[in-house]
């Protein structure tokens, strides 16, 4: 996937690495072992929602961390994203990041039930929180317009377990997609939430 990326979008993912590294040493951005395979297991995964999102529509990625997936996808021309995470150091990281790529993203430091009335028609995140919690959070975030927010979660091995959890407290339809990245992996793609 990286081959379909511009050489100057590939050197700024090189660039995104680089500062992962030099901050990694001070602030728990990822696990340190995944930096020896930082494309495949973070720019990779990030980037193969690409062809399931709507550039058109206003994105919210929970839990962002150190811009996982949505810094990615705002690098590769996605100009609608908003990053938010609770962790005020991975905050300054990514705004640190936004500035030196020079990225069109906005970056919000909150916990998803404060955040500041928005509309976002699709939610993204990646390793954040069990499915239970993703939809409530969906739903605070969807809470003033009432429209069916889509939520794409990249998502391991239990997702079974988390997918048979939720449905005890909400009901939604939801479609697997296989990882690209990884053989144990799915993008869960969960579309018309309400609580039961």
């Amino acid at each position: 996937m990286l081959e379909y990326v511009s050489r100057g979008t590939y050197e700024k993912f090189v660039e995104y690495k680089s500062a992962v590294e030099e901050w990694n040493r001070n602030t728990s951005l990822i696990q340190g072992q995944t930096l020896n395979h930082f494309m495949e297991r973070h720019i990779l995964d990030s980037l193969q929602l690409l062809p399931l999102l709507s550039k058109e529509l206003p994105t919210l990625d929970i839990g962002t961390g150190a811009g996982f997936p949505g810094m990615v996808l705002a690098i590769s021309g996605f100009d609608k994203i908003t990053l938010c995470d609770s962790n005020q150091r991975k905050i300054i990281f990514l705004s640190e990041l936004k500035r030196k790529l020079d990225v069109k993203v906005d970056i919000i430091c909150s916990r998803v039930e404060q955040l500041p009335l928005n509309s976002y028609a699709q939610i993204i995140t990646r390793a954040c929180a069990d499915l239970a919690l993703l939809l409530n959070q969906v739903l605070i975030v969807s809470r003033e317009t009432g429209k069916s927010t889509i939520l794409y979660a990249l998502k391991g091995l239990s997702i079974d377990q988390e997918i048979k959890k939720a449905q005890e407290k909400f009901k939604f339809n939801y479609e697997k997609i296989n990882s690209v990245t990884n053989a144990d992996g799915v993008i869960l793609k969960v579309t018309n939430i309400s609580e039961l």
